[in-house]
């Protein structure tokens, strides 16, 4: 979730953009899944990897206020988040894998651009920009009969010191704390051109100093639509409802968006997508502009 004045202090996260080279088109293990139709929910076999970033870029000039109210926030800003994950087949109904999280943030006038984040300035007061948080992810497959089924388990450590900001007085950047995913995937195909991935997720947030004020949960519900015409691209539709489970309907975010995927050679996909948050309380209501790459051997 996002957090602007007064009460909004969460972000979301996703995308990048990589050049394809021929080279990347050598084979795969025998027993490798196509990469259009690697989701999520699906685990890599014994012995294939995978490397994918996202770069997100969020902007907002305005929040949901608890009574869920548009209300302006007198000022920009954007925040650019790249995700990093790296995952492999450890064993037959394992994967194992690491995440990192590049945070930048930029605050400026509301009719500044929401490109100067990507000067990844760290004035403290502006901008920042860290290394937030990085650690071990785990998924399970847990019914050995049903491939489109998992569970993925993330713990987070933070990198950077004060990412609120609470004790230094700088802008806030990420939550200062721990963060616990556990997230449950599903995959299935409705037919030979469409293919349905929904999430269901609880993110638990400790602070740094075990703190219970500055600790919370969310629970992120997603469903993604795709539309698979050829052997070269996937378009896809997408909502998703964030909210902090003590105050589901004054605590909240809800996002639609649509994205595409190009598959220029068989071990890599390029995406793009944005969205919008259309609903929410005490949550931004911005954009998002995303890109990224996925690359399997």
């Amino acid at each position: 979730m996002r957090k602007t004045k007064p009460a909004v202090r969460r972000a979301v996260l996703y995308r990048i953009l990589c050049c394809a080279l021929p080279a990347l088109n050598l084979g795969l293990p025998a027993t490798a899944q196509p990469l259009r139709e690697l989701t999520p929910a699906l685990l890599l076999p014994q012995g294939q990897h995978e490397l994918k970033f996202f770069h997100n870029l969020y902007t907002q000039t305005a929040w949901y206020d608890a009574e869920g109210r548009r209300t302006p926030a007198g000022e920009r800003s954007t925040f650019f988040t790249t995700i990093g994950e790296w995952r492999t087949g450890w064993k037959a109904r394992w994967n194992a894998g690491l995440m990192t999280f590049f945070r930048s943030v930029h605050y400026g006038a509301t009719d500044s651009s929401p490109l100067a984040v990507l000067r990844m300035g760290n004035d403290g007061q502006q901008a920042r920009t860290a290394l937030t948080h990085a650690g071990p992810t785990i998924r399970w497959l847990p019914f050995g009969k049903s491939r489109t089924t998992s569970l993925k388990a993330s713990l987070l450590f933070p990198l950077a010191a004060d990412l609120q900001g609470l004790r230094t007085g700088q802008r806030y950047l990420e939550h200062d704390g721990y963060q616990l995913w556990l997230q449950w995937l599903y995959d299935r195909r409705l037919a030979e051109q469409w293919q349905l991935y929904a999430e269901a997720g609880l993110w638990i947030r400790m602070d740094r100093r075990f703190e219970l004020a500055n600790s919370y949960a969310v629970v992120p519900l997603k469903a993604f639509l795709s539309f698979l015409p050829n052997e070269r691209f996937t378009a896809y539709s997408f909502v998703e409802w964030s909210g902090v489970p003590t105050e589901p309907l004054r605590n909240y975010y809800f996002q639609a968006g649509t994205g595409i995927k190009w598959y220029p050679v068989r071990r890599l996909e390029l995406e793009v997508m944005s969205s919008l948050f259309a609903a929410g309380a005490k949550n931004g209501a911005g954009w998002t502009a995303n890109l990224g790459w996925r690359y399997v051997w």
